[in-house]
């Protein structure tokens, strides 16, 4: 739904607004400058602008674009910060929002591995995907598209995937999206992103809405900015132990490659590599997020 004028600037937060504005961080009245008097590609932004109970720090009503700068006054708190965007989020006014790296729990990695020659860290883990593949015929639905959903359960409770370095800046997202290669009806392969849902009859709907959409017309389907990109790849007609990428020094995203899964006598299992930024997260945490993959999978009936 679309905010109302009775939501905009609220009149009981004006002296705060005012504050904000009389005691901008340094990193905001630089981005002031450089949007104010329609600077920003000839847009027009309002700088705290109220949104119902929030404050806005730039926003641009011909965009409906809201630039959050996490700085003294937004101290990281990934709870809080996504109750904000998602109030944001019911107005459909797109949220960019920049952290400061000090002032996160990834401010050494920041200094240490954002100019790093190779910043990705691969792990391999074997999954045991029995249930996965019941689950996929009991279900009628593939066994990609499920395991992509486990996935994104398992990412979402990560908090470390909701923070990015994109170009050299360190970018917080509120949104999930898994994104896979489709080929084509032409006979070449393009991507598609996949809007992260809870709900996994949703999440099927879109993914085979999206991926058909890709397939007939031979074009990628991207959401953009608003969402963290969880990067898939299978080569389903074959066996791999495992696979790592080479860093091209564009694609941060996390990243996961699996092929066929294995029938033996007692089990069915799938190598799996997930490929990470190290600035994004250490192994710990992405070794929580394989273990929280395969609880995901051990739960579905």
């Amino acid at each position: 739904m679309h905010y109302n004028s009775a939501e905009a600037n609220n009149k009981e937060h004006r002296e705060m607004r005012k504050s904000l504005r009389n005691n901008a961080t340094p990193a905001e009245a630089a981005l002031w400058r450089a949007l104010k008097k329609r600077g920003a590609s000839g847009y027009k932004f309002r700088r705290q602008q109220g949104i119902g109970p929030y404050v806005l720090d730039f926003y641009c009503p011909e965009l409906r674009l809201c630039v959050e700068l996490d700085g003294a006054s937004h101290d990281y708190n990934l709870i809080a910060g996504n109750i904000r965007l998602q109030a944001f989020n019911r107005t459909n006014i797109t949220t960019m929002r920049e952290v400061n790296p000090k002032e996160t729990s990834r401010a050494r990695a920041f200094e240490m591995w954002m100019k790093a020659p190779m910043p990705m860290v691969t792990l391999f883990k074997t999954l045991r995907v029995g249930r996965l593949v019941r689950a996929s015929r009991r279900r009628g639905m593939k066994f990609n598209m499920l395991l992509c959903w486990c996935i994104g359960r398992a990412a979402s409770g990560i908090r470390e995937f909701y923070m990015m370095p994109v170009g050299e800046r360190l970018m917080a997202f509120n949104r999930l999206a898994i994104n896979v290669v489709v080929q084509t009806r032409d006979g070449g392969i393009s991507t598609c992103d996949i809007p992260f849902s809870e709900d996994v009859g949703q999440f099927n709907d879109d993914y085979l809405r999206l991926t058909r959409q890709v397939h007939d017309t031979c074009h990628p389907y991207d959401l953009g900015d608003d969402y963290i990109i969880v990067g898939t790849s299978t080569l389903p007609d074959c066996e791999i132990d495992g696979a790592v990428n080479i860093y091209s020094g564009i694609y941060n995203n996390p990243f996961l490659v699996w092929g066929k899964y294995r029938h033996t006598l007692f089990k069915t299992t799938l190598p799996i590599s997930f490929q990470f930024h190290h600035t994004q997260m250490d192994g710990h945490e992405a070794a929580r997020f394989l273990n929280a993959l395969q609880a995901e999978i051990d739960c579905l009936s």
